[in-house]
């Protein structure tokens, strides 16, 4: 019957749909399957499913959780459902389509795409994962820098909504004898569906190191950096633009040990997470402060609140925070290295029975999309799909 539906309402009811139903259904017919797989109805279906998670990246009702579980000696990579509630609803768990997944780190994520890199010296290998279709694509080696310094990478991931374009950037840090990232770094760029990597010319006076971690918000790949007067302040790549911009952050902590700031986002806010023992001359450790701002308004930053869940069943000492979950509970993990959620607002501690090694979480929010479908954009030949 939906085979005699005019293409324009076809699109619309299809278009609703989950990706694991779009998949079936690509075996219908031919007609269907060159619908299903051309760019126009993946981009929408990409909007739609925006839409109707809150029409942000960060609003969506499920968390894809990476983290190395110690029982199972192994990286788990797990969908859950957020309702809202207490707990999370294991969807399901994937297997990560590169054998060697255990040397991959989270980059960054964007519209349901996930980035990862092999922080190698000298050398970098990233795959950009769709885990909702089970295929990931893997960038082209990058050129070797051919100098007797050794080179650190630092890589950020994201969406140029002009052209549709993903993009995946690389600062180059020629490492010094004692062992000193050198400043500035050179830049380039891959625009996923081309064939090398590009350089662009600009000064980038930061260090930002490779285990920043990065949030993509506004257009922008934001990450904790370090200015040459050893200043913190948030470093912006405009991903449309390509060029360099920066964020003041607030005075009291400029000059904190940068390991201990990072920044996330969640639905229209920037936030800084501030991870600092030494509060008012007293030792908290396993507190995090929460700042956020009016974006772009360095007068605007505020700190909204501290996460202090010493005193409360299931909390105790925090060894990370993760971000925030649809609702706008904290994601953390305890001094147990176990995923908790914590409600600021009745203070209450929820504890998930997640439990690994606290430096390996990652909780993403998670889309469902068709990006990086077999068949479509000229992957075909650099393509690889889960088992």
């Amino acid at each position: 019957m939906l085979s005699h539906l005019p293409d324009e309402i076809l699109i619309q009811i299809l278009v609703r749909l989950s990706v694991k139903s779009l998949l079936r259904f690509r075996s219908v017919s031919r007609s269907w399957n060159s619908l299903i797989t051309s760019q126009p109805f993946i981009g929408l279906h990409l909007s739609h499913s925006i839409e109707a998670a809150g029409g942000t990246n960060t609003d969506s009702s499920s968390i894809f959780l990476r983290h190395y579980s110690h029982s199972r000696r192994r990286q788990l990579n797990t969908v859950y459902r957020d309702y809202g509630g207490e707990s999370l609803a294991e969807d399901q768990e994937l297997e990560f389509p590169i054998k060697t997944y255990d040397t991959y780190y989270y980059v960054g994520a964007c519209n349901g795409l996930i980035c990862l890199a092999d922080y190698l010296i000298n050398h970098l290998r990233v795959v950009l994962w769709n885990p909702s279709i089970r295929t990931c694509f893997r960038v082209p080696i990058p050129r070797l820098i051919d100098t007797d310094n050794a080179h650190i990478y630092t890589v950020g991931f994201g969406f140029d909504r002009r052209t549709g374009q993903y993009k995946v950037m690389r600062m180059i840090y020629a490492v010094s004898r004692n062992y000193e990232r050198l400043i500035p770094p050179e830049v380039e760029v891959y625009v996923l569906g081309s064939d090398r990597w590009r350089s662009i010319d600009c000064h980038v006076p930061y260090l930002v190191p490779e285990s920043s971690p990065q949030a993509f918000f506004c257009g922008g790949i934001h990450w904790v950096g370090c200015r040459e007067d050893q200043s913190m302040v948030i470093v912006v790549f405009n991903v449309q633009e390509e060029v360099f911009q920066e964020i003041e952050i607030p005075r009291s902590i400029r000059h904190r040990n940068m390991h201990r700031l990072s920044v996330c986002s969640h639905r229209d806010s920037l936030y800084l997470l501030e991870n600092d023992p030494w509060r008012d001359g007293k030792f908290m450790l396993g507190v995090f402060d929460i700042w956020v701002m009016e974006y772009g308004v360095k007068e605007s930053w505020t700190k909204q609140f501290s996460i202090d869940v010493r005193g409360e069943r299931g909390g105790g000492l925090l060894k990370r925070v993760l971000g925030f979950r649809k609702e706008g509970k904290i994601l953390a993990v305890n001094e147990e290295e176990e995923l908790i959620s914590y409600d600021k607002k009745g203070r209450r501690v929820n504890q998930h029975g997640i439990r690994g090694l606290a430096k390996s979480f990652e909780a993403i929010p998670h889309l469902e999309c068709l990006v990086l479908l077999k068949g479509t954009d000229g992957f075909d030949g650099q393509m690889s799909s889960c088992s």
